[in-house]
């Protein structure tokens, strides 16, 4: 048997192995199989999606839909992708106060931001 051969066997022990040959990857069968039972096991459990999604975030959104703009026309304005918007919104990314100002500005709002001292609780 080749070394190829015993590799794709099983030589990785009981955690597996993966092995590149030239640009090509290669797993060996037992990590392969503890993959397909991992998979089949969270097969019926359910995908959470939920995320924090900033209160001003959701602020912004709903002044953009209340100008009646899309994303697509949103990002036209504030010349970037409508990605970036949807990414946004959906609280994936986190915004640069530049693009903030350029939202505000493009629905009508001001943005002001506040830095205030933390309040001492321990006196």
């Amino acid at each position: 048997m080749s070394v190829l051969g015993e590799m794709l066997d099983g030589a990785g022990g009981e955690l597996g192995s993966m092995f590149r040959l030239g640009s090509k990857k290669y797993y060996d069968r037992y990590y392969i199989e503890q993959k397909k039972k991992r998979e089949r096991a969270n097969w019926d459990k359910p995908k959470s999606k939920i995320r924090q999604i900033e209160p001003y975030a959701v602020f912004l959104r709903s002044l953009r839909l209340n100008a009646k703009l899309t994303q697509q026309a949103m990002a036209g304005v504030m010349k970037t992708k409508q990605s970036a918007i949807s990414r946004f919104e959906m609280g994936l990314t986190k915004p640069s106060t530049s693009f903030l100002e350029r939202y505000a500005q493009t629905v009508g709002a001001q943005l002001t931001l506040i830095v205030r001292p933390k309040l001492n609780t321990k006196h």
